[in-house]
């Protein structure tokens, strides 16, 4: 890894792109449980190994609670900014919730029914997130159905990885942030849903980080602290 690492640097490439141990397109088995601390643990590893300096960590949905978590462990010694990014596309657009219909077992009466639940619980569901320090679905209904959807891919360490993004508090490492982050959430019906833009406006009154409109298109609203 350190030749074949330190020769992609040397070539000129300044962009790493790594996959999460526990996504749909590695390969790579694990002998221990994959969790958010042993992701930073991975990102570490690379970063030490390639003696790299000034790195941006850029985070896409799961990905940002491994930068999170990276940062919360290592600090920013290595670190010049970071970037939060929730994109990830939903198959029930206008609700924004998509785990409902990306299996065949998991019907859409089942899933009316789930974004219903969500609905109704609306308010407990962003307080829960809030305290819990955590930017994801934390509802019963929607975290069952995540876990029935990556049981579903046969992808047992994502459901490792989605339960420890589901026990850890990221607060403290959202709260040691002292880099240039940025925040860049999908517009409402084309993407993931805006709604989690929320669990930032609302913690950021506990914590140093302050984010500001800086850009806005069609497809994505961006915020730097």
């Amino acid at each position: 890894m350190n030749t074949y690492g330190r020769s992609i640097v040397d070539a000129g490439f300044r962009f790493i792109a790594f996959d999460l141990r526990a996504s749909d397109n590695t390969s790579l088995s694990n002998t221990r449980p994959v969790t958010l601390l042993l992701i930073a643990e991975d990102i570490h590893t690379i970063i030490e190994t390639l003696n790299l300096q000034d790195v941006t960590l850029v985070g896409h949905s799961q990905g940002g609670k491994d930068v999170i978590a990276y940062e919360q462990v290592y600090g920013n010694e290595y670190l010049h900014s970071l970037c939060l990014m929730d994109t990830t596309p939903c198959t029930h657009q206008e609700e924004g919730f998509g785990y409902a219909t990306r299996f065949d077992s998991y019907t859409k009466e089942q899933s009316d029914k789930d974004i219903a639940s969500i609905r109704e619980n609306s308010l407990d569901f962003f307080a829960e997130i809030t305290q819990k320090g955590s930017p994801d679905l934390t509802l019963d209904e929607a975290r069952e159905a995540a876990k029935k959807r990556l049981a579903h891919q046969h992808l047992p360490e994502a459901v490792d990885l989605y339960e420890s993004s589901n026990s850890l508090d990221l607060r403290p490492g959202v709260e040691a942030i002292n880099v240039p982050t940025a925040y860049m959430y999908a517009a409402k019906g084309t993407l993931i849903h805006p709604e989690i833009y929320k669990w930032y406006a609302e913690i950021s009154s506990q914590i140093i980080i302050r984010y500001h409109l800086i850009l806005q298109c069609m497809n994505f609203t961006l915020f730097r602290n």
